[in-house]
């Protein structure tokens, strides 16, 4: 009810979501702050950390790729309470390293976050598309773009089956591999249907009887989460994904959604944001905030800091 009474547009901060941090990521801790008082001032601030017995502990709000984190709230009074419990707890469990990544719809107060510690080091984009989709507000690259793809023909359809999840997860590993990128093991979408159940939907544009392009999204109130897009190589100068994107777009506006999530985006990744900017989103950037509170760690190679603190953010590399 909190989460509607204040209109907050994102899954993170659902309870199905902190489920699905606890599925996906080992040996994770999650705990949850909140205020709420007799003038009606609510908020919920919700943080995981996990232990290495070499190395420490490490707290991200919240960890995970685009997760967003810190002091959801009715008003300003309401972050900086929550953040000073924040900090409080930081000097509880003592962490290695501690980053808070706020939420696109409710920046924050840098001096709030300077007293407990943390300073602002990275940011990211987000992009968002209202919905209904109007293709008027689309670039015109992309409006070929969809029209090139729906000559297709494409039959697209939502598919739970075992195989076509293993199809998409497969076809993904090897494109985010070949480009470098950390790909979503199968475990992080079992995960994820585990924890939102019918509200993750994997639809597949089929070329014949020949599956060449996917998308797996996520519902959340009157948003629909861009989470993982896949198109076969073969077929990529074809715009199948366009076609299947804009579809999928065009289903959920019948049915009342009224945003896409494209998900943040590194300043570095220029063509990841042309491509998204390109179908009218409207950016709405967020920073994360970090404090390294034991030098040791520059020490310690990426590689093994990777498989000591599996998807959280330990500092700006």
């Amino acid at each position: 009810m909190f989460l509607k009474n204040i209109n907050n547009p994102l899954m993170h901060y659902s309870e199905n979501y902190l489920k699905f941090l606890d599925f996906a990521l080992p040996n994770t801790f999650i705990d949850s702050l909140s205020i709420r008082n007799e003038e009606g001032r609510e908020g919920t601030l919700h943080y995981a950390y996990i232990k290495s017995s070499q190395f420490g502990t490490v707290i991200n709000s919240l960890p995970f790729f685009g997760s967003h984190g810190g002091p959801l709230s009715s008003d300003t009074l309401g972050q900086k309470e929550l953040l000073e419990k924040f900090g409080e707890k930081i000097e509880e469990i003592n962490p290695i390293s501690v980053t808070l990544i706020e939420t696109p719809f409710q920046p924050l107060n840098d001096g709030t976050l300077h007293q407990i510690g943390l300073e602002y080091v990275d940011f990211r984009i987000g992009q968002f598309t209202p919905l209904p989709a109007d293709m008027t507000n689309f670039h015109v690259k992309t409006r070929n773009a969809i029209r090139k793809g729906l000559k297709l023909k494409l039959n697209i359809e939502k598919n739970n089956d075992e195989e076509d999840w293993s199809w998409m997860q497969s076809l993904h590993e090897k494109s985010i591999s070949q480009m470098g990128g950390v790909p979503k093991k199968m475990a992080i979408f079992d995960s994820l249907k585990k924890a939102f159940g019918d509200d993750v939907e994997l639809w597949i544009g089929y070329l014949g009887k020949k599956a060449i392009t996917g998308l797996v999204i996520v519902k959340f109130h009157e948003t629909i989460e861009y989470f993982t897009p896949v198109v076969d190589e073969t077929y990529k100068d074809s715009q199948a994904l366009s076609a299947l994107i804009y579809t999928v777009m065009q289903k959920f506006s019948e049915r009342g959604f009224k945003l896409w999530n494209w998900g943040g985006t590194w300043e570095s990744q220029t063509g990841v944001y042309r491509f998204k900017s390109r179908w009218g989103a409207f950016d709405k950037p967020y920073r994360y905030f970090n404090q390294v509170r034991s030098g040791h760690i520059y020490q310690i190679s990426r590689d093994t800091l990777n498989q000591e603190f599996p998807y959280y953010y330990l500092y700006k590399y």
